[in-house]
Parts: C-alpha cells; sequence; structure tokens
C-alpha cells in the first residue's frame, strides 16, 4: 500500500454502521485522505497530514467524543430530529472540519429555534429536512451555504453580516416562515448584491445569490470515491 493517497471504507450496504475495535493507518505516510461511510472504529490513528471524510454516521455526543481533529467533512443521516435547540457539541472540537452536509428531518419549532453556532467555523454548509427553524449567528465562517426545506424560518443574528460574508447561497422551501425572506433580500441590495428567484416545481421555490449562481455545492467533495473520481475524470476531458 506504499504509495496509497486516498482509501474509502465502506460497509456497501444500508443497513447499520460497522463498528471496528481498531484501525490503525499512521504508518501510511503518503495517505492524504480517508473516507468512512457507515464504518466506525473505537480507536483509530491517521497520519497528521491524513484527511477524514466521514459519511451516514450516527448523530450523537457518544459517538464522537474522542473524534480525531482529522475531520475535514461529514454527512450524516441522522435517525432522531433534532429538538434541544442546539447541534451536538462536538462539531466545536472539529478544529479543521469544513464542509458539513446534514439531512435532518426536522429541526426545532418556531418557538425553540436550533442554533447554528457549533458550525459557524466550516467553509461550506448544506442543510435540508422538512421543516427547519434555524438561528444563524453572526461570526459565520460560510463561503456558500445551502438550507433546503419544505418550512423553513431562519432567525439572524446580523442579516447584513450574512450578506457581506457568505459569497454564495441558496434557499429552498414550501413555506417561508417569519420576515427572513424580506430581510435578506433588503441586505443584499444595500451591499449591491444581485439575487433571483425560481420555481423549481410548483411547490418549491428558489432564492439564491449571486445572480448566476449554478449550484456548485457538489454532493461530495472527499476525492475518494468513485463518485469523485467520474468527476475529475470528466473535468480532465472537458
Amino acid at each position: 500500500m506504499e504509495g496509497l493517497a486516498t482509501l474509502r471504507l465502506t460497509t456497501g450496504h444500508s443497513a447499520g454502521i460497522y463498528r471496528a475495535p481498531e484501525l490503525r493507518l499512521d504508518h501510511l505516510a503518503s495517505l492524504q485522505t480517508l473516507v468512512l461511510q457507515r464504518f466506525s472504529a473505537d480507536i483509530l490513528r491517521l497520519g497528521a497530514e491524513c484527511e477524514l471524510c466521514v459519511m451516514d454516521a450516527r448523530f450523537g455526543n457518544s459517538e464522537w467524543a474522542d473524534a480525531p481533529k482529522n475531520v475535514g467533512m461529514i454527512r450524516f443521516v441522522p435517525e432522531v430530529p433534532l429538538v434541544t435547540g442546539a447541534f451536538p457539541d462536538f462539531f466545536f472540537r472539529l478544529s479543521n472540519l469544513h464542509t458539513v452536509h446534514l439531512s435532518v428531518k426536522v429541526a426545532g419549532d418556531p418557538d425553540n429555534l436550533v442554533s447554528l453556532e457549533p458550525l459557524a467555523h466550516v467553509n461550506r454548509l448544506c442543510l435540508w429536512g422538512e421543516k427547519l427553524y434555524l438561528k444563524v449567528p453572526s461570526n459565520v465562517c460560510w463561503v456558500d451555504v445551502i438550507f433546503s426545506s419544505g418550512e423553513l424560518m431562519l432567525v439572524f443574528d446580523d442579516v447584513q453580516g450574512f450578506a457581506d460574508t457568505v459569497l454564495e447561497c441558496c434557499v429552498k422551501f414550501t413555506t417561508a416562515r417569519g420576515a427572513w425572506l424580506g430581510d435578506l433580500s433588503s441586505a443584499l441590495s444595500r451591499a449591491g448584491i444581485c439575487w433571483g428567484t425560481a420555481g423549481s416545481t410548483p411547490a418549491l421555490t428558489s432564492f439564491f445569490y449571486p445572480e448566476e449562481w449554478r449550484n456548485n455545492f457538489v454532493d461530495c467533495s472527499c476525492g475518494a470515491c468513485l463518485e469523485c473520481l467520474k468527476r475529475c475524470l470528466s473535468a480532465d476531458h472537458v
């Protein structure tokens, strides 16, 4: 395995998550990316330069008590709704985390918003669900973000700061709760940013900026799976 740069370990099926007692790969000096899909280990050792991408993992603090700092990308399919008012605090400990995809059926309610503070430090964020009631902090580092929900409510601590900081944004919804859409469009106008809307289906509205936004937020960016390999090969032949 000398010279191996990327490695993906998966159970190959969607029924449950395989848990290994130990996985030691720190002897692979050339390994740059490890992808674990429906796969976890009680003891995980990686080289300092190896980035860990976790896909379809369980959503809870107990599984992440000793999460390695190498985690760069997370894609969850959580088993339970978020109703506690905040995402699990282990996100704070993942200082190298840059990309997060979360599928959450229900997050909070109009009187109990789910704070995105634990995810404010990532660069790319994609959240989708059926009912999302979210509180957006003022200190986000997001470069691009997608919110997609049947019923969506966003409350900004600093909507002008959001418009000035986040370079690309797309919000998809069937029902908008609260005044966030008007507040955001006004903030974008004050910043001189052109935004657009589209009805991708009769029941779904898309609000996005910049006006030429083309959804460059792909489903995966780990660089080690077949999907990424096909996209890389396709780009090389363009």
